[in-house]
């Protein structure tokens, strides 16, 4: 929690963990781009190594995917996106190849709740999930188009609104970055020297 300081001397880890790609006609995320055009886009987590705790941001899509795209997916959702995924690329093989499991984490951030970017939540059953509270809001709406088997477990969710210092310290912020959904955040990474970087998730496409 809150006002406790990290060590000075401890340097931040920050691991890209390749979940696969999605192929789909370019013009589903840019309207003014010519129909049959199809692009490739990675699917991406990120392991972030801070000294009181791991930090997942975003879970990917889950393995059922692969197998049953429109069990998982549902119908519309698979015929637009076509996953390309290999065995291992996933967010629990990927921690895996670190030596780590599931509950080595301590919180998973969730940019969004789309299915590429929290599919694998239920993975992660004693995280504290940072989710911003519009997110929530929307996804638990009478009328939404989220799914729900993506996101509607039994999980530690807490509702965040607006920045967020997710250690009290500076060097993990949540960003709201809302547009692309009415909850979409970043994560601004800010080591005590070096480079920063922001995790912008969908709120920048390419």
């Amino acid at each position: 929690g809150g006002g406790e300081k990290a060590d000075d001397s401890f340097m931040l880890r920050i691991y890209a963990l390749s979940c696969g790609s999605l192929s789909f006609d370019k013009s589903l995320f840019f309207p003014s781009s010519e129909q049959g055009v199809r692009i490739v886009t990675p699917v991406s987590s990120y392991l972030i190594v801070h000294p009181r705790g791991k930090v997942l941001f975003d879970t990917g899509i889950h393995c059922d995917a692969l197998t049953d795209p429109e069990g998982r997916l549902g119908k519309r959702v698979a015929s637009l996106f076509s996953i390309r995924s290999s065995a291992g690329e996933d967010a629990v093989s990927q921690l895996a190849s670190l030596g780590l499991k599931p509950e080595d984490i301590r919180y998973v951030v969730n940019s969004h709740f789309h299915f590429d970017h929290c599919g694998c939540n239920a993975s992660f059953p004693r995280a504290t999930f940072l989710v911003q509270r519009a997110e929530l809001l929307g996804a638990r709406a009478e009328r939404n188009r989220y799914n729900p088997k993506d996101w509607d477990h039994p999980l530690d969710y807490r509702e965040i609104d607006g920045e967020h210092d997710v250690f009290g310290d500076g060097l993990l912020v949540l960003l709201p970055t809302p547009g692309h959904t009415a909850g979409h955040q970043s994560l601004w990474i800010r080591p005590r020297s070096g480079t920063q970087f922001v995790l912008t998730a969908d709120a920048c496409y390419t």
